[in-house]
């Protein structure tokens, strides 16, 4: 049922990240051992970086990371995440939206709330307990 979903952490796979008012939603990301900082870059439909959340501190491991405070346009944006290993080298990190549950509707169509916006349960490839969140 819907309300199973309630408290859950979800993945919403490759979906575009949607930026309002310098926050979105968070993402979930597995960092490498090692992994001393790292950076979300965001990129427009042209493929072009229009901003970047750099993350001066970061543990290694899965947690979900937020994107608040980000100086970029509303919209929605393809997201890159890159992390600064142990020995000082670049390593691109996977990453997916991902959100808490926090309630849910069924009219007109039955949907999700994440992050604030309805989501059809089509969209979720994953369901978990909340993840660690890092800052």
């Amino acid at each position: 049922t819907m309300a199973s979903y309630l408290g859950q952490q979800v993945v919403l796979g490759d979906s575009p990240v949607t930026m309002k008012g310098g926050k979105g939603p968070d993402l979930l990301v597995k960092m490498p051992d090692g992994a001393r900082a790292a950076r979300i870059d965001f990129l427009n439909d042209q493929g072009q970086i229009v901003g970047s959340k750099q993350l001066p501190e970061v543990l290694a491991g899965e947690q979900a990371l937020s994107l608040e405070g980000v100086n970029v346009s509303n919209g929605d944006y393809d997201v890159r995440v890159t992390a600064v290993s142990a020995n000082g080298q670049f390593v691109d990190v996977p990453s997916k939206v991902t959100g808490v549950v926090d309630g849910f509707v069924i009219q007109p169509e039955p949907a999700l709330i994440v992050n604030g916006q309805q989501v059809t349960v089509d969209k979720v490839t994953q369901v978990s307990k909340p993840v660690q969140k890092a800052s």
